[in-house]
């Protein structure tokens, strides 16, 4: 490239470096999808993560064999998946009657880790993460938040929301800046497809529910 071709096209290099990075981050168009439980005994979280296969994943995993023997030991599996969970966990907010609940990771699953080098083959993951309710919380109306933004992505999360048949369904909505979606009751959990719902950027789920008495006058 000739001095003056350089100059002509200068504006265009520019642009294409400061747009490359944001087209990195978008070229995996694969919604997560989530499973929300709530029963007596607290919060259950399944978190299913895909990294759709090109070239994306192949230099994840070119980035994590640090020994560079084209194929990553288990060490260097669990690296890479300790970095697709952090991924995953710090979009997650939960609050219960206003404070923050923390989800903890109690299983995690992963296909297409082990595959030698080069491969442009998916990433399949799988978080389940649990809390117990706080003490208290479950006397009288309880009012739970539930926020997850998957950054860099406009895509929205795919949400199963299931709810123990031994709660009351009083209200609950998708909140934005922009209003209120209103979504009515789910279906209990022994429901054999439960309908996925669509939680988009920028919003967050607003449920109030109450947990019903196994005896009159005897709340759990």
């Amino acid at each position: 490239m000739t001095p003056s071709n350089f100059h002509g096209r200068w504006p265009f290099l520019l642009l294409l470096i400061l747009v490359f990075p944001t087209l990195r981050a978008h070229d995996q168009p694969v919604p997560r999808t989530e499973r929300l439980h709530i029963s007596p005994d607290g919060l259950r979280l399944e978190v299913q993560y895909e990294l759709e296969a090109g070239f994306f994943v192949e230099e994840l995993r070119t980035r994590h064999d640090r020994n560079q023997d084209r194929r990553l030991d288990a060490a260097e599996q669990k690296t890479l998946l300790d970095a697709l969970q952090r991924g995953v966990t710090r979009t997650l907010k939960v609050w219960v009657e206003g404070h923050p609940v923390h989800l903890e990771v109690r299983t995690r699953r992963s296909e297409g880790l082990e595959l030698p080098l080069p491969s442009t083959h998916a990433i399949h993951t799988r978080f389940d993460l649990e809390q117990a309710w706080p003490e208290g919380s479950r006397r009288g109306p309880l009012d739970l938040v539930f926020e997850d933004h998957s950054i860099g992505s406009p895509l929205p999360i795919l949400l199963t929301l299931s709810l123990d048949r031994r709660f009351r369904w009083l209200e609950g909505a998708f909140s934005a800046a922009s209003g209120r979606r209103p979504i009515p009751s789910p279906p209990a959990s022994t429901a054999p497809q439960p309908p996925r719902l669509e939680l988009r950027p920028g919003e967050r789920l607003e449920l109030r529910l109450e947990l019903l008495p196994t005896e009159p006058g005897v709340v759990r």
